[in-house]
Parts: C-alpha cells; structure tokens; sequence
C-alpha cells in the first residue's frame, strides 16, 4: 500500500513542515489542495525571508532568484505573505539592498523592498549590511507601512557610522512604531572617537518602542516627550570614552532639587551604564505617573555615598507613583571594600523587594578606567 503526503494526518504534516524554510514549502505544497493550504498558512502564518539562509545552503539561491522573479505560482503566494525579513551579508542581501557592488544583479526585476514585499512590517539589518548600503534610501519608501526596524552595529563598526545613522533618522524624522539601534558588546568598551548626535533636533511621532545608545547622561533630557509623543517604552544604554588611570576619581556631581520638572508618558523604562550620582539627577528632574517598570543595569558607583538618596528616593515615591515594587530592578556596581556596608542596606532599609536586587564588584574595571567626571544640570526650561 503506498503512502500519500494527502493520505498522512495533520499532525505528522506539521511535524515535517517544521524542518524546512518557508520558500521550500511553498514550492513544494502550494495549492496541492485546500487541506494542505491550511495546513500550509497554520504553520507559518507570518512567513520570514532570512537571506544568512542562502549562504548555509538552507535555501537554493536559484530558488531565492525565482522567489524574486515571481512567476511561478508558489512565489506569487509567498512574496506578499512575507512580513518579516533578516538583511544579512550575503549575496541575496545584496540583491534585496539593489547593491551595485554585488556580483549578481537582476536587472529584470524591481528589487525594492516596499514593491516586492506588501506585508513588510518587520525588517532586521546587520552591521555589514549598514556599512554597504544606503539604509535612508532603502527606508524612505516604507516610512508608512514598515512597524518595527532592528539595526545591529558590531565592535568592528566605528562610531560615525552610528551617529551618521541617527543623525539621518533625525533629520528626516524617520520615524517607526518599534525601532532598536542595537551595539553589540556595549560601546562603552572602546576608546572611541565620538561624533556629536543631534538629539536636539529629535523628533519621532511614531516611535512607540525604542532602544538606542546615547553618548552622555545629559543627553537623556533631551529624550523628552515632545521628541517622543507617544513613547510608551524606552531602552538607554549610555556610553562615553573611558581612559586609563591607576587612581579611581570620585565623581563630583552635586545632586540638586529642582522644581523645573520634565513630565515623560512612559510605561517601561531601562537605563544602563550610569553612575548613580547621574541617575539621581536625573530621576530627581522627570516625572513619570504611568511608568509601570523599571530596569536600571551597570550603575556605577565607586563610595556608596548616594545609596541613601536612591534609597529615599523610591521610598517617597512622588515621581513615579505607580511603580510597584516588583516591577524594580536593579543592578549596582561598586568596589569589593564596600561589599559589608552594602549588605546591611540591602537585608534591612531597601522599600522594595530585595529579590530584585543584585550587585558586581567592580575591582578590576574600577581601578583601571576613570568614569568621567560630568556634570549633569537638570534642564532649563524653555
């Protein structure tokens, strides 16, 4: 008796489809019948397109080009169902980004992404890929209907690449519903060169979710809600060049009360690799009433001498009312001489659950890197 792929149960259906990359399917069931289309659009209701797939030999590239062409019937029912593709190094990355440099063009087609992709809503680009490409000329066309954009800058990319990427962001207003400027390994890491970001003239009015990398504490005021309209979750990382010394030097800010607050309609807020002598500035100069979660990671402080302000802080909480305990967390980095005194403050005086405590010691990184002695002024209001 022969077995049929119709002939087989659901169950055993799905399980292969599982094994094998949306084009492969598609050329493979598409229209076999009403059943297997079913089957079909459940296992992969929002297919990906990742073009790092072509370099390991998982998708045939003669596929991926036919794919393009869309004149077979498999490749007019995937292309506009695809809403999510993965830009890699690859030569089909260079194909999708219209790259001059790349060896193989397809000069038949129009490889735009906004005209070959109608679903496109989620678009993630690596390092190799921004440093080739004119991202703002790939990005313009899909400012109305791209949601969330993922660009990932690595160790081997400089920071005026960085920079010049949110300078256009700004400059255009490029502005999407979700948008991560992701440095892999933390800039904070390198003694770099940084250019200027002109958060100054920020304005995105679409941006809902954000996570980027700022060069300076001060820069954060300038995340303010009439930058940001509708920001309901934001992801800090601050970074600033770090210079060797054999002498760990105290930051000097003077924590000040100002009644010039910054009102911010954020829900969720993370911050890393801050002192927390800045982040008290700081958080002593926002208002925050519907912020719901808060992620402080790397604060950095070499005394302990403003552990009971942050402390006290969050035990009056006036700025941030509906915080709740569980949804703070927090982690602190300091020296090893330190490690008894915070200890006790820890067990006994913390207004909120020591669960979502943790500390490092910081021996090594404190006593060969100077955190830079910046003084951070709250704001002025205009």
């Amino acid at each position: 008796m022969t077995t049929t792929l119709e002939s087989l149960p659901n169950e055993l259906c799905l399980l292969f489809m599982r094994f094998l990359a949306p084009i492969d399917l598609y050329r493979a069931l598409v229209d076999l019948n009403y059943r297997i289309n079913s089957l079909l659009t459940a296992m992969i209701p929002h297919p990906i397109l990742d073009t790092s797939q072509c370099a390991s030999s998982r998708i045939l590239f003669s596929d991926f080009c036919q794919l393009l062409e869309g004149k077979h019937y498999w490749s007019k029912c995937l292309l506009p169902a695809i809403d999510t593709i993965h830009l890699g190094d690859t030569l089909a990355g260079k194909i999708l980004c219209d790259d001059s440099k790349s060896p193989f063009t397809l000069s038949s087609m129009n490889t735009s992404l906004s005209n070959l992709f109608t679903s496109l809503c989620r678009l993630y680009i690596t390092e190799e890929v921004i440093n080739q490409t004119n991202i703002l000329q790939m990005l313009l066309p899909m400012r109305n209907s791209l949601r969330h954009l993922h660009l990932t800058f690595g160790d081997s990319v400089h920071d005026s690449l960085y920079t010049k990427i949110i300078n256009e962001f700004i400059h255009h207003k490029l502005s999407f519903y979700s948008m991560i400027f992701d440095i892999n390994n933390g800039p904070h890491d390198h003694d770099w060169n940084i250019n200027k970001c002109q958060w100054q003239d920020l304005y995105w009015p679409n941006t809902v979710h954000l996570s980027l990398s700022i060069q300076q504490a001060s820069d954060l005021f300038l995340l303010h809600h009439r930058a940001l309209p509708i920001l309901d979750h934001l992801c800090v990382t601050i970074f600033k060049p770090v210079k060797c010394f054999t002498k760990v030097i105290e930051n000097d800010l003077e924590l000040k009360n100002t009644t010039n607050m910054m009102i911010f309609r954020l829900r969720s807020l993370q911050l890393s690799h801050i002192s927390l002598a800045q982040l008290l500035i700081y958080l002593s100069s926002i208002y925050m009433p519907l912020l719901e979660k808060l992620t402080l990671t790397d604060v950095y402080d070499n005394t302990l001498n403003h552990l009971n302000q942050f402390q006290q802080y969050f035990q009056s909480k006036t700025n941030m009312p509906a915080l709740q305990p569980s949804s703070f967390k927090f982690l602190l980095r300091f020296p090893s001489e330190f490690e008894y005194e915070w200890k006790i403050n820890r067990n006994y005086e913390w207004p909120f659950e020591t669960t979502n405590i943790d500390y490092c010691l910081e021996e090594y990184r404190l006593s060969f890197l100077q955190y830079w002695r910046e003084r951070l002024e709250p704001p002025i209001p205009k």
